[in-house]
């Protein structure tokens, strides 16, 4: 005799048997086995693993108090990385008029000696230092800070000041002032490629000898001033404050005194320096700086060379490649640009240019074009970011898009619908400054950060979560040349929180441990507050889209034993249709399973045609979540129950 099929039979639905992120308005198509709810929460091997939360980056204090700046509540707006050619690192934080260095407190190597003795830090902040102040705000025209690294040089651009460069052993920034001598006023883009910083969408001075007699010829523009979107300057090699500007002077040899028709600001102690058309036959000499005052230069003794007249012009150790490219392929502007493996990727209205390096002096660069539909190209400019610096990830018009050096064009990075719906349905497509991404490489996901939102994407797994919205991010080492990382956020109020996972201990911040909760944006405040982690479901028919299914228990299949300290709260829902209005299957509040560590078992019966389940992971402690088992049969009919289709 046949044997009899069990009316009920128990289905384990994995992550990896879909669980991809769509949005409520596809929850039918989504099906049980994606999700249109994943809020703090990631995708870890082959598990759902909730969120780490984050704590007040305070490296350096004794308490659970965050370090504020000083009388600052405005909007952290950059967090980047400095770094030196030998391996030693910092970490600059900038608002939008002033920019930030943290010291750590035993790191004493690479600071400059008059900080200490001018009491930088002060005995309550004693971790950061002011290095520039004074910068233009976002409501006067300023853009969100861009920081590159080149050669020991951090060079930081807001799109409307004269963007400045900044070494760890210097006090302060320093503006670029060759830039504004060659006559450029703003700056819209930066890169660092090949030594080289490249700068793209460039506002040039109209009349720049006028500018010369200005009383501040390094601040705000005030003179008229003409923009080329599609113009690309370099700088020399190595040396991101050269651009080939020259000062007319009178040499008073005797003393070996140059003086210039304007301050010196280009030109520092120890930079080599050309004398154009000096000596009797009118050559040139090359010498190096003792001392700068004013708009006097000292040089070194040249022994037997007789100087006139010059003009003065910065130089290199090399032959010089200072120059620049029009990219006039369409009439549109250079929007952003970035390294890619071992090319420059600019990205423009309707196509990415690439830039190669060539060496050669007259021409240093060769272009290439890719055409771009209008609908791929970059479009939240602050989006572009290089994945392990051989795929470029960003946000066009309509979707994300990666592109590298083996596709002809850009690709989707997620078809469908419904993580488009998320972003796009969210971000403020009039303030597309306020739109930007960062790579957090301890859970290997670029971040889409909004003000209010952010998607997480796993570059790895592929899938995508939500979180709350920062106004910056980044992935930083430790300093002073620690190989240890620290994910960095910031807030509105001018708080930097670290993510609460590293590499390395959390008590001591030298080993692995994550943290389960979440510091008030209150840099003044210990309070450590609670947050939820929720998944929902799409709807599910179990294979079976016209009969009603019974359902008589629901297992939440952990991963690992979890701590007590953990709780995860369940709602099971039933539908007569997509349409309706559901049933929540336990009554007006969850269950509640107080103990993962030794109960994950709901034992109920109800009777519906669509299912949908939500489940909210509270507490101080992880949750790693391997799969949902439901208990399940068929009601008139005697076919046997499927597996549900993934979507």
């Amino acid at each position: 005799m046949a044997k009899k099929k069990a009316r009920f039979q128990s289905l384990l639905l994995k992550p990896k048997d879909g669980a991809n992120l769509f949005t409520a308005l596809s929850a039918e198509s989504a099906g049980i086995a994606n999700y249109v709810e994943k809020e703090d929460w990631r995708r870890e091997l082959d598990v759902e693993v909730r969120r780490e939360g984050h704590e007040y980056f305070n490296p350096g204090g004794t308490s659970n108090a965050g370090e504020a700046f000083p009388g600052n509540t405005d909007d952290i707006t950059l967090i980047h990385m400095a770094r030196r050619p030998n391996g030693q690192v910092a970490i600059i934080v900038g608002t939008e008029t002033t920019l930030y260095r943290y010291k750590k407190l035993d790191d004493i190597t690479y600071v400059h000696s008059s900080y200490t003795s001018n009491n930088y830090f002060s005995t309550s902040q004693p971790n950061w230092i002011t290095i520039g102040s004074g910068f233009t705000t976002k409501a006067n025209g300023a853009k969100r800070w861009k920081a590159v690294n080149l050669n020991g040089y951090t060079v930081l651009n807001n799109g409307y000041d004269l963007p400045v460069s900044y070494r760890l052993e210097d006090q302060i920034t320093q503006p670029i002032y060759e830039l504004r001598e060659a006559g450029i006023s703003t700056v819209g883009c930066i890169a660092s490629y090949n030594g080289i910083l490249m700068l793209g969408d460039v506002t040039e001075i109209d009349a720049l000898d006028k500018w010369k007699s200005s009383s501040t010829p390094y601040g705000t523009v005030t003179e008229p001033a003409s923009r080329n979107h599609a113009r690309l300057i370099w700088s020399q090699i190595n040396d991101p404050r050269r651009f080939s500007a020259s000062n007319k002077g009178s040499i008073e040899w005797s003393s070996r005194v140059i003086t210039l028709d304007t301050e010196a600001k280009s030109y520092e102690q120890g930079d080599q320096i050309t004398i154009i058309g000096a000596g009797i036959e009118g050559g040139n000499l090359t010498s190096r700086i003792t001392l700068v005052h004013g708009n006097l230069i000292y040089i070194e003794d040249e022994a037997s060379v007789t100087v006139t007249s010059a003009l003065i012009s910065q130089t290199d150790e090399t032959n010089s490649i200072i120059g620049f490219e029009d990219i006039e392929d369409d009439g549109s502007g250079i929007i952003n640009m970035a390294p890619l493996q071992n090319t420059l990727a600019i990205y423009k209205d309707t196509s990415i240019f690439i830039a190669e390096y060539t060496g050669v002096v007259t021409a240093p660069f060769k272009f290439r074009l890719i055409k771009v539909p209008d609908s791929k190209t970059l479009y939240y400019k602050n989006t572009l970011i290089a994945v392990k610096e051989s795929v470029h990830i960003y946000a066009g018009r309509d979707n994300f898009y990666a592109f590298d050096l083996s596709t002809r064009g850009p690709k989707e990075l997620i078809p469908g619908q419904g993580v488009k719906d998320l972003f796009y349905g969210a971000v403020d497509i009039t303030n597309t400054d306020d739109v930007f991404t960062a790579d957090n490489v301890l859970t290997n996901e670029v971040w889409f950060i909004m003000p209010n939102k952010t998607i997480c994407l796993d570059y790895i797994k592929n899938t995508v979560s939500t979180t709350g919205g920062f106004t910056a991010a980044a992935t930083v080492k430790k300093p002073p040349s620690d190989k240890q990382n620290w994910f960095l956020m910031g807030t509105t109020n001018g708080v930097v929180l670290r993510y609460g996972l590293t590499n390395e201990t959390q008590s001591t911040w030298s080993g692995k441990k994550a943290i389960y909760y979440r510091m008030e944006a209150n840099p003044y405040s210990a309070t450590q507050n609670l947050y939820q982690s929720k998944l929902k479901s799409g709807l599910g028919n179990f294979g079976d889209a016209y009969n009603e299914k019974d359902i008589r228990g629901y297992v939440v299949q952990l991963a690992s034993q979890q701590d007590n300290n953990a709780a995860l709260n369940i709602k099971l829902y039933g539908y007569e249709n997509p349409y309706s209005d559901p049933n929540v299957l336990t009554g007006s509040s969850a269950y509640q399973i107080t103990n993962p560590k030794g109960q994950n078992l709901v034992p109920v019966y109800f009777r519906q045609h669509l299912f949908q389940d939500e489940i909210m992971a509270t507490g101080t402690t992880n949750v790693k979540l391997a799969g949902r088992i439901f208990d399940i049969g068929k009601v008139n009919s005697s076919s046997e129950i499927r597996t549900p289709a993934i979507t």
